[in-house]
């Protein structure tokens, strides 16, 4: 009897062990944490004030609050210019074709030859924010909305339809034809390359405009009161910030194919895939959450933290 009771013990044991090692083997993945290529990798740079980047996977140009920075070799090395034409403080970056253009307080400069020598095009000038679209190479200044045909070496004016002298420039995006300009109060929608604008209305009253975006044809406004989204071209709005923290600024906009991304003062980077209906969060790896711009090229996002550097997300 004893022996059959210890037989009948092994068989229960054993019968348990198997079934707990199917259920491990069943169990599904966990989902958690993103696949080890999806990550943030450092760039260097740390301590500048980034306030621009523009990329076009090998050369990557950022102005800072001190100088700026040229790479030629995908962020591997980084050679520093003091000063472009006079100025160390630069506010916009833009890459049209072989040349490449820099914004300060003061004036507007091209280079042919990645950054090695400058030309001032236009100056005096405040230079605000820089876009490209199918067409024409955009730039927000003090004079108001100018548009170039020739990479940016000559310039004309473009502000039919703008208050004059145009508000303080809070964003300037382009895609195609389609252009938004946001100043603190209102937004502006150019829907043929800057021949002419209309305001568009603002349900987002009192709160001011922090950043605008146009994407897939979809135009996204961040606001002191939330995001807002159109896909009627500016005539309608709906709020769009699901998963973006209440407390969170949005400090800049970057699109690649995968989808939007936006980066902010305290909770890093949050990208969505439908459009802006709805964010998440996509940080693993990124050190810092404090960030201060958000670039993209055709392949890559780079993140500007305030305290480690420039981060550049690899998928």
């Amino acid at each position: 009897m004893k022996r059959e009771n210890s037989l009948l013990a092994a068989v229960i044991v054993l019968s348990f062990w198997l079934h707990a090692g199917c259920r491990e083997k069943t169990a599904p993945t966990s989902t958690t944490t993103p696949p080890p290529t999806q990550v943030w990798d450092s760039l260097g740079l740390a301590g500048a004030t980034v306030h621009a980047i523009a990329s076009d996977r090998r050369r990557i140009f950022v102005g800072t609050a001190n100088g700026f920075y040229r790479s030629l070799d995908s962020g591997r090395t980084w050679l520093f210019t003091a000063s472009i034409n006079g100025r160390s403080l630069f506010t916009s970056v833009a890459i049209s074709g072989t040349n490449v253009l820099v914004g300060s307080d003061t004036n507007l400069s091209v280079s042919s030859n990645d950054g090695t020598t400058w030309t001032s095009v236009i100056a005096p000038v405040s230079v605000f924010a820089m876009a490209h679209g199918s067409e024409y190479l955009f730039a927000a200044t003090s004079m108001g909305i100018i548009r170039s045909q020739d990479r940016g070496f000559t310039w004309t004016s473009a502000n039919t339809g703008l208050p004059s002298p145009l508000p303080e420039v809070r964003g300037l995006s382009a895609e195609g034809i389609t252009l938004c300009l946001g100043s603190p109060n209102a937004v502006f929608v150019s829907l043929h390359s800057g021949d002419s604008w209309t305001q568009a209305p603002t349900p987002w009253s009192p709160h001011t405009v922090d950043r605008v975006l146009v994407n897939k044809e979809i135009l996204y406004v961040a606001t002191t009161g939330g995001l807002y989204t159109s896909r009627t071209r500016g005539s309608s709005w709906i709020l769009a910030a699901v998963g973006i923290p209440e407390t969170s600024r949005v400090v800049g906009f970057a699109a690649i194919k995968s989808g939007v991304y936006a980066a902010t003062d305290n909770a890093g980077v949050l990208t969505s895939a439908n459009g802006g209906l709805t964010w998440i969060f996509n940080n693993f790896n990124l050190p810092d959450l404090q960030l201060t711009t958000v670039a993209a090229d055709s392949s890559f996002v780079y993140a500007a933290t305030r305290r480690r550097g420039i981060w550049r997300y690899l998928r």
